[in-house]
C-alpha cells in the first residue's frame, strides 16, 4: 500500500500526496495557478510521474502559452487576480484551436453554484482541495485517453474519406485508360501493317508516306509511354488504398509521385505531334 502525507500548499489548499510510483507519460499538462508552492508542487508530482509538465501563474500567460502550443490538458485555478479561471475557460472554449482541450478545474471552492459554471462553461472535470494524488492522477490519465481515443476515431475517420476517395479515383480512370492502351496497340499494328504495304519503294509518294508513317511511330511511343505512366500512377493510387484498408503503414516514393504527374501533364501539354498530310 502507498503511504501517504500532507503538503501544505498555500492559504486555500492542502494536498494529500502519495509515494507510490506511476507509469511514464508522455502527455503535455499546462497547471496554471497563481500561487507559486501550489505550481511546484503540481509540477513535481506531474513530472516524477513522466508527463511533460508547463506552468502558468496567471490566466493571461495561461492563454500565451496555450496560443504557442497546445497542451494535451489544462489544470485549472479558480481563484486568481486579474483574470479567474472560469474567465480563462471561458476563451479556451471560445476558440477553434483550444476547444477541444480538456479543463480540469483545482480549486477550494466547494459549492455547487461554482461546479455548474464549470462545467456549464465546458469543463471536463472539477477537483476540489484537499485532494488525492492518486486520485488526480486517476482522473488525468482517464481524460488523456479520452482524448487520444477520440483523435484515433478521428484519424481513422479521415482514413477511410482518404480511402474512399482514392479508390473513385482508381475507377473512374483504370477504364478509360486500359481501353487507351488497348488503342495504342491495336494502332501500332496497323502501322506494321502499313509499313509493310508501302515497302521500300521509291519515289515522292513513298517517301512521304514513310515520313507519315515515321510521325504516327512518333506519336505511338508518346502515347504509350504516357499511357502506361498513368497506368503506373493508377496501380499506385490502389495499392494506398487497399493498403489503408488494412491499416498498413506505406511508404510513398513522393519525389517519383510528382514527377510522375507532371510528366503526364507535361505530355498532355508538348507532347503530340503535328503532321502534314500530303494533299
Amino acid at each position: 500500500m502507498n503511504a501517504e502525507r500532507i503538503v501544505k500548499g498555500s492559504n486555500e489548499s492542502v494536498f494529500l500526496v502519495s509515494s507510490g510510483g506511476e507509469h511514464p507519460e508522455q502527455s503535455d499538462i499546462l497547471v496554471v495557478d497563481d500561487t507559486p508552492e501550489n505550481l511546484k508542487l503540481l509540477s513535481q508530482v506531474f513530472t516524477d510521474c513522466g508527463y511533460k509538465v508547463r506552468v502558468a501563474p496567471s490566466g493571461s500567460l495561461a492563454l500565451k502559452s496555450v496560443d504557442k502550443k497546445a497542451p494535451d490538458l489544462i489544470l485549472l485555478d479558480v481563484n486568481m487576480p486579474e483574470m479567474d479561471g472560469f474567465e480563462v475557460c471561458e476563451v479556451l472554449k471560445s476558440q477553434t484551436r483550444s476547444r477541444d482541450i480538456p479543463v480540469l478545474f483545482l480549486t477550494a471552492l466547494d459549492d455547487i453554484d461554482s461546479k455548474t459554471r464549470a462545467f456549464r462553461l465546458g469543463a471536463a472535470d472539477y477537483l476540489t482541495k484537499p485532494f488525492n494524488t492518486e486520485e488526480v492522477l486517476a482522473r488525468v490519465r482517464t481524460h488523456l485517453t479520452i482524448v487520444r481515443d477520440r483523435d484515433r476515431l478521428v484519424q481513422a475517420e479521415k482514413i477511410s474519406s482518404l480511402n474512399n476517395l482514392v479508390s473513385g479515383i482508381a475507377h473512374e480512370l483504370n477504364t478509360p485508360l486500359g481501353n487507351c492502351i488497348m488503342a495504342a496497340s491495336f494502332l501500332g499494328n496497323l502501322l506494321d501493317d502499313f509499313n509493310a504495304a508501302i515497302g521500300t519503294g521509291n519515289g515522292t509518294d513513298g517517301e512521304r508516306l514513310r515520313e507519315v508513317s515515321s510521325g504516327i511511330g512518333e506519336t505511338l511511343h508518346v502515347i504509350n509511354g504516357d499511357l502506361n505512366r498513368s497506368k503506373s500512377l493508377i496501380d499506385m493510387f490502389r495499392n494506398l488504398s487497399t493498403s489503408f484498408h488494412d491499416n498498413l503503414k506505406v511508404q510513398i516514393n513522393l519525389r517519383e509521385l510528382l514527377e510522375l504527374s507532371i510528366g503526364i501533364s507535361g505530355a498532355c501539354l508538348c507532347g503530340a505531334t503535328t503532321l502534314s498530310c500530303p494533299e
